[in-house]
């Protein structure tokens, strides 16, 4: 009886599951049925959006890209589709005003609607648009709306769960229905005027501007996207597109703008523009593309007076000011002075810092940060300075090399090997008078563009480089740059010859380049002298034997006089290959009292060295295989230590231990022979 009981419970189960397999299949099989007859009804009203392929010239990849794996239909076509749009009822097309771009820098254009049997029509005509909505409305160039028998109908406002269905042109797919549900109406943010329709996932489709239509295919919204979402899941309710004054095209548009360098510190903005229609399509974007870009010009002008290098809450005046401004060291990387999440200025390197070298004397130092890639390039043996600074290839090569962008083609990333000739030249003087050089690229493929800021160094060059789209790079990322330049504490070490080299490109090129318009280098005959503002050396090779190989590094800080924004030599270093026996390192600087804001640490060390704390007392000691040496120099005519305002240090190192003679002895020479300066 048990045995009979079990057999027909699991028999019943099985036959609940055939009926929810069946149930599901007849439901999959109803909506595949719906899908089909939906597109049936639409497909003639629904147009693709395209745009002409832009054309590639420079860019170099490592390998010929796969395009074979790619469709005929997509490989061939000469358009790129962009979005979609469909035929109302009144006779004009609609679609996402995202789409077109109104605002936005971009390689695209004209545009075009093409129909599903492949014919064109440019756009022309903009009879009504609001950017907050989302939607345009437009006519196109010999198109016949009468000829098209089934333009799209005004369905009513659909409740929360009910059926509906989204249509878009997706590459290589063609028109693709999707179904799905209303899940929920949302205020618009703002002020509430409109709701939107979200949809479910089910239905979002992968391009925006097509229309959400019900079962009988009546128009119900436009695919619009919205900030902040990945997919296509929000359509602004049809019957928002009358909510516009006639013939008018309305702008409101709320951003954020940020520069990178200041913790992303957010100002908020709102760009309104309002547009009496009809008008061409490119004479309304060229007219809203320049305004919004003058706009976000004038906002990062406006900043400068305020946050810049010589700002009223710039790093010069502000919390972080000090240590800064006592800074003199020789960093490893260059440094930028950004805000920190503290609101104290700071400076800033790349968390992750890469390097390599090839034999040939060149090579790279790089890291990324706030978008940007930083690099100190090292120019080649071959290579003669001038071109290495003034042909961008030299460098830029470098970095693609050692920091890989790419293309994706067929799901294949191929490296970018070049960028080419630059599309266009420039300089910026920053505001400290260094000229920089800008060069950019345009990435068509992906409607983008690569930046770089270069500044020549005796090593080579140092390279902001920033790879975004059109309109991030046009109207963001050079602003962003010249905020960064006017306030990058760059690193000056290399070898006497480079130096050399560098030191006689700048006078070449007449560039005025602080810190280095007052100083003056010389190696003759086995005698090395040096003169700076601050500090000046005379050291002959009885001392210390010096040559074009020796590596010479000069620590700077900046200083604000008579209003100009300048780096001063606040240090010196000198040494030779440190694996050599015959070893040898020398460091001069002056010192500045730091300020009572300033950090605990810097505080301590300076106590530390007036009072000649360890290691400063002046007594040779070792570490390992090598004798140091550290001596704290007063001005003359100090009488009490606490109340010095600049100290001088004096360090040394060679390659030996238990050399206190010696290292004492190359001390006091060295004391002899270099000058400070009042």
């Amino acid at each position: 009886m048990k045995n009979n009981l079990k057999f027909a419970a699991v028999l019943a189960l099985l036959c609940c599951a055939a009926s929810v397999f069946a149930q599901n299949k007849n439901v999959q099989k109803n909506q595949a049925q719906q899908i089909k007859e939906v597109k049936a009804k639409i497909e003639k009203a629904v147009f693709e959006v395209v745009v002409p392929k832009p054309k590639e010239e420079n860019i170099v990849y490592m390998y010929d890209l796969p395009f074979e794996f790619i469709d005929d239909s997509i490989r061939n076509d000469k358009y790129l589709p962009v979005g979609t749009a469909f035929l109302a009822e009144d006779g004009l097309f609609y679609s996402a005003v995202a789409t077109f771009k109104l605002l936005e820098q971009t390689q695209y254009g004209p545009y075009y609607v093409r129909d599903h049997s492949g014919k064109l029509y440019k756009i022309d005509q903009v009879e009504s648009f609001a950017t907050n909505r989302g939607f345009i409305a437009f006519r196109a160039e010999g198109f016949d709306a009468k000829k098209v028998k089934t333009p799209l109908k005004a369905g009513a406002s659909p409740g929360n769960n009910t059926i509906v269905f989204s249509a878009a042109y997706e590459l290589g797919d063609g028109l693709v229905v999707r179904s799905g549900m209303v899940t929920a109406k949302l205020d618009e943010q703002t002020n509430a005027e409109w709701k939107w329709l979200r949809i479910s996932a089910a239905a979002a489709p992968k391009t925006q501007g097509g229309p959400l239509v019900n079962l009988n295919g009546e128009v119900l919204g436009i695919i619009v996207p919205q900030p902040d979402v990945q997919a296509l899941t929000f359509a602004l309710p049809f019957s928002e597109v009358n909510e516009i004054a006639p013939h008018t095209g309305e702008v409101i548009h709320h951003f954020d703008y940020a520069m990178p360098s200041m913790n992303k510190k957010k100002f908020a903005h709102k760009f309104y523009h309002e547009v009496s229609l009809p008008k061409n399509l490119e004479t309304i974007q060229k007219t809203l593309r320049t305004g919004f870009l003058r706009y976000r010009f004038e906002i990062a002008e406006h900043l400068v007076p305020h946050f810049g290098a010589k700002g009223n809450m710039g790093f010069l005046y502000s919390s972080g000011s000090s240590d800064i401004l006592s800074s003199g060291t020789v960093p490893a990387f260059p440094l930028v002075v950004g805000l920190s999440a503290g609101n104290k200025w700071v400076f800033q390197q790349p968390q992750n810092i890469y390097e390599e070298n090839t034999q040939d004397g060149g090579g790279i130092i790089f890291g990324g940060m706030m978008g940007t890639i930083f690099a100190v390039v090292k120019r080649p043996d071959s290579i003669p300075y001038d071109k290495f600074c003034l042909e961008s290839s030299n460098y830029i090569d470098y970095i693609l090399l050692a920091n890989e962008i790419s293309r994706t083609v067929a799901g294949e990333a191929v490296p970018i090997m070049s960028f080419g000739k630059a599309l266009k030249v420039d300089n910026y003087k920053d505001a400290q008078g260094r000229t920089w050089y800008i060069d950019y690229w345009n990435l068509p493929f992906a409607d983008s563009m690569a930046v770089s800021y270069a500044l020549p160094l005796p090593e080579g060059i140092f390279v902001m480089l920033s790879v975004a789209d059109t309109d991030t790079v046009t109207a963001l990322s050079c602003k962003a740059l010249e905020f960064e330049a006017d306030c990058i504490y760059p690193r000056y070490v290399s070898s006497l010859k480079n130096w050399k080299d560098f030191l006689a490109f700048l006078k070449k090129e007449q560039t005025i380049y602080p810190p280095f318009d007052n100083l003056t280098l010389n190696l003759a005959d086995g005698k090395f002298s040096m003169k700076s503002p601050v500090i000046s050396a005379d050291i002959d090779k009885s001392t210390f034997e010096i040559t074009e190989k020796t590596t010479f590094a000069l620590g700077v800080a900046f200083e604000l006089k008579d209003n100009v924004l300048k780096q001063k030599v606040r240090s010196i270093e000198l040494y030779t290959n440190r694996k050599s026996e015959d070893y040898k390192y020398v460091h001069f600087s002056e010192n500045i009292k730091p300020e009572q804001d300033a950090r605990q640490e810097a505080l301590s060390l300076w106590k530390q060295k007036i009072n000649k704390g360890t290691p400063y007392t002046a007594t040779p000691y070792n570490q390992g295989e090598f004798t140091f040496y550290d001596e704290i120099i007063f001005e003359s005519g100090t009488t009490d230590r606490r109340k010095a305002e600049r100290i001088f240090l004096l360090s040394c190192e060679m390659k030996g231990a238990n050399k206190a003679a010696e290292m004492k002895a190359f001390a006091e020479e060295l004391k002899k022979n270099i000058k400070i300066s009042k």
